[in-house]
């Protein structure tokens, strides 16, 4: 593949210096990078350069209109800040991590290239694991965020996906920065190519957690007018792309097509449930389901499922033999515990306690 020649133009030596350094260590393979601090250098090879320049990375205080003269794939300032004296211009924040900055810049890129499809894969065997439960309150998100949270902890890479109606992800991560799933959902819509430098500029990582995760959409309809083939089309690009050891899916209630998809695109399924009656009277529906769904599919979802009894309480009794005949796992069972989630600088907090990571371990282990 020919390398992507770029070019970084800026008066900080340093700062040249850095860029250069990890795109030379990280994409040597995959780039041809040049850094200049003199505007009159820049000059001189943009005239005699024989090879065109695909990336123009120039700061404001060098750039000078007739740049546009020449051979340039695309122009980007380089900016100190979110503002940028030419309006007609892709401009981008410097100071940034400098891995964020590069598939930024190539968004940018492709969405003027439309041929580009170039990404930036990892090397991770990216295992997909859908937290599914039919009953609403029984702490699902909870356990999601939970098992996110303790994925890292354990030193994995982590995508935590909200995928329900109404999103709480702001309640548990930092939720900083102006594109969001809908960005994403958009891209997906316009069927464009390069999805992963496009995810990879929406995803988010939270610096407390160090989970990555998507800022809710602007408009709950995005998510309603996903086609199933779309949602298929998110999250195979997600496992392709190879960056995270786990994708923690989010999911809603309901049991619409959208989220059959889902269950079967998934490499694991955790399937909450409650003690109550009514949750286990939607416990035996589901499952009922389920086995008519793999007969119609010819794909025995069942055999990825980990049943979890959560809120569990040793003192009540609860007839499970139903779900014993369809599971090929043991149940796990998280205890019941009060004020498990806390408010804490404006955000929540799960508390992490003995007993609740004992089960998030037991979990995470089901699915290694």
């Amino acid at each position: 593949m020919k390398k992507i020649n770029m070019v970084v133009a800026d008066a900080d030596k340093q700062y040249n210096e850095a860029f250069v350094n990890y795109i030379l260590n990280n994409y040597g393979n995959r780039f041809l990078i040049t850094a200049f601090s003199n505007k009159d250098n820049l000059y001189d090879l943009t005239k005699k350069s024989n090879n065109k320049i695909d990336i123009l990375l120039v700061a404001e205080d060098i750039y000078e209109e007739n740049l546009k003269k020449f051979d340039v794939g695309v122009i980007i300032i380089l900016t100190k800040n979110k503002n940028c004296s030419y309006s007609d211009l892709n401009y981008i924040n410097k100071y940034q991590r400098i891995d964020i900055l590069l598939n930024n810049v190539l968004s940018i890129y492709s969405e003027k290239n439309q041929n580009f499809t170039y990404n930036m894969v990892g090397n991770n065997e990216t295992k997909i694991v859908a937290v599914y439960s039919p009953v609403g309150g029984i702490g699902k998100t909870t356990l999601s965020v939970g098992c996110s949270i303790q994925s890292a902890l354990n030193g994995k890479s982590v995508l935590y996906v909200n995928f329900e109606d109404i999103q709480s992800t702001e309640c548990f991560f930092e939720c900083k920065g102006d594109k969001n799933l809908s960005n994403l959902l958009y891209y997906v819509k316009a069927k464009r190519q390069s999805f992963t430098l496009k995810c990879e500029e929406v995803i988010k990582l939270d610096n407390d957690s160090n989970v990555h995760y998507f800022l809710p959409p602007d408009n709950i309809n995005d998510m309603n007018e996903l086609t199933v083939e779309e949602v298929n089309f998110i999250f195979e690009e997600l496992r392709r792309m190879k960056k995270y050891d786990y994708v923690f899916v989010d999911m809603s209630t309901s049991m619409n097509d959208k989220n059959i998809e889902i269950l079967d695109i998934a490499d694991f399924i955790l399937l909450l449930f409650g003690q109550d009656e009514m949750s286990l009277i939607k416990a035996k529906q589901f499952i009922n389901q389920i086995d008519l769904i793999g007969q119609i599919r010819n794909n025995d979802i069942s055999k990825k499922i980990q049943i979890i009894i959560n809120k569990y309480d040793n003192k009540i009794y609860t007839s499970i033999d139903f779900i014993n005949m369809h599971s090929n796992k043991r149940i796990i069972r998280i205890p019941s515990a009060n004020n498990l989630i806390f408010k804490y600088k404006n955000r929540y907090k799960i508390d992490m306690n003995d007993s609740l990571v004992k089960g998030i371990n037991k979990i995470l282990n089901s699915i290694n």
